[in-house]
């Protein structure tokens, strides 16, 4: 009996194996044609598919290269950081074959964005003709010194500052009995460090605009509608018919009718082009997505609201009514940038869920203007009136500030002033973060500078212990850094 249960377990292990070889089989005779039939259909895609790795590989092998020649930097080198950056031995072009027969081009750049800025670039292609693949990354680096003033950009750097723990900086001249609650510090280099923070946003704007205008105009579609596109029905027309991809070339008219129409949908958002400078004169317009105004926009009444980003290619002078609203759309954009000046005649309401980019800023008349992030304002913020709000979520950099009477200014972040303050009125600065001017306050005791700091975040990282008149000194544990940010 043993023996027989022992013959009867063999076979049905027997019958098992022979099952799985069966299916084994069954599976190969169904898999390995399909298999091979794959491999020759795709044996340009796997080259390419290879390059792309192999170009990815070496340009991530080619920064961490250079990351780790920055992290063999000594002080005592007798080098600075910048000088130590630009002395990397791998910048340059080579061109070589690996071992399987592929040719590789790399090229290691550096190039200065602005004063203590640089961008290095590490491109690579592999491959040639159809199986070309190509890869490029780039890193930002603000090398800074021990305990160097600076204006941070990457918002995680920023600190916290208590009510009422805020500074006022000067680099400039100023007089104490024309500033209320608020002691003057003096700090060099100031207005550099300001400059250098306004260079690096103006730089992300036009980028940011630049990338919108190569990626949608060549997708853009001009429409087809009735009335020669300038009625109300016509507009609702285009709207309801978005082409795939719901990107629009609006032709430019003197649109004189009253328009009130919506683009998009937070499922699908449009992103509008209004090209040579349109005229409307009662446009309510909401957008789902990107509206982008190339040569600018001659407006005599706007009401416009955006799910996304407003651009201006060029300078705009609104008349009448000018209402912007942007928000967020799916926690992004919101921003609204002019890329020239901003010389509104009217009285504008603007609430932007972003940023506010602008070369010159002038408010002729009592006008309500709030900004949810950061207002940047490359040369003049000028008031020519007193303005009925102005508030800026984060931090306020501006070239100059010129006010006509009196004015308050509202920041969450910093209120910072490259150069100087020119004002014939009472003027407040309440800031969450610090306060900063690079130029000069004027004196004029009859009509004060009321300070108010804290309660905030600054952007504007200043030495230890700093000393009055001579930039800052510091208890010398801050070695610097590097502040590698990466762009692509």
């Amino acid at each position: 009996m043993p023996r027989l249960a022992a013959k009867k377990a063999d076979h049905e292990r027997g019958s098992a194996a022979l099952l799985y070889v069966l299916m084994l089989m069954f599976v190969l005779a169904v898999t390995v044609p399909v298999i091979l039939s794959l491999t020759s259909n795709a044996s340009l895609s796997d080259q390419t598919s290879r390059n792309e790795k192999l170009a990815t590989h070496l340009a991530i092998g080619g920064m961490e290269a250079m990351l780790a020649y920055l992290r063999s930097y000594t002080p005592d080198g007798g080098l600075e950081r910048d000088e130590y950056l630009l002395g990397y031995p791998g910048f340059g072009e080579k061109t070589f074959n690996t071992p399987e027969g592929v040719r590789v081009r790399y090229r290691a750049t550096i190039t200065t964005e602005n004063q203590g800025r640089y961008v290095v670039r590490i491109e690579v292609e592999a491959g040639t003709g159809a199986y070309m693949r190509e890869k490029s990354i780039e890193f930002m680096f603000a090398p800074t010194g021990p305990e160097e003033l600076r204006v941070v950009t990457d918002d995680t750097e920023r600190i916290t500052v208590p009510v009422g723990s805020g500074g006022l900086f000067v680099e400039g001249d100023y007089d104490e009995n024309s500033i209320i609650n608020g002691t003057p510090v003096s700090l060099d280099n100031l207005s550099a460090v300001i400059g250098a923070a306004i260079d690096f946003y103006q730089n992300e704007t036009n980028e940011d605009a630049a990338e919108d205008f190569e990626t949608y105009y060549p997708l853009a579609q001009t429409p087809t509608c009735p009335d020669n596109c300038v009625s109300d029905a016509s507009w609702e027309a285009m709207a309801a018919n978005l082409p795939d991809p719901p990107v629009l070339k609006i032709p430019s008219r003197n649109y004189w009718d009253t328009l009130n129409v919506t683009f998009g949908s937070p499922e699908n958002p449009a992103v509008l082009f209004f090209e040579n400078k349109p005229s409307f004169n009662n446009l309510t317009l909401t957008v789902y997505g990107t509206v982008i105004f190339p040569q600018g926009v001659t407006s005599h009444g706007m009401n416009l609201t955006v799910y996304g980003d407003v651009i201006f290619g060029t300078s705009i002078s609104p008349t009448t009514v000018f209402n912007v609203t942007t928000y967020k759309l799916n926690g992004e954009g919101g921003n609204f940038y002019v890329l020239g000046d901003f010389t509104p005649t009217n009285s504008p309401n603007l609430n932007i869920a972003g940023n506010f980019y602008a070369n010159n800023v002038r408010l002729s008349n009592p006008s309500r203007i709030v900004v949810g992030g950061k207002m940047i304002v490359d040369g003049q913020l000028r008031f020519q009136n007193t303005m009925v709000q102005f508030q800026v979520g984060l931090d306020l950099l501006v070239g100059s500030l010129y006010t006509c009477c009196t004015n308050r200014l509202d920041s969450g972040g910093d209120i910072l002033i490259e150069g100087s303050i020119q004002r014939t009125g009472a003027l407040e600065f309440h800031a969450g973060g610090n306060i900063g001017v690079g130029g000069n306050i004027p004196s004029a005791p009859w009509h004060p500078v009321t300070v108010q700091t804290g309660g905030g975040t600054t952007s504007l990282i200043v030495p230890v212990d700093p000393s009055p008149g001579e930039g800052g000194g510091g208890d010398g544990n801050n070695e610097g850094g590097w502040n590698p940010v990466r762009l692509s």
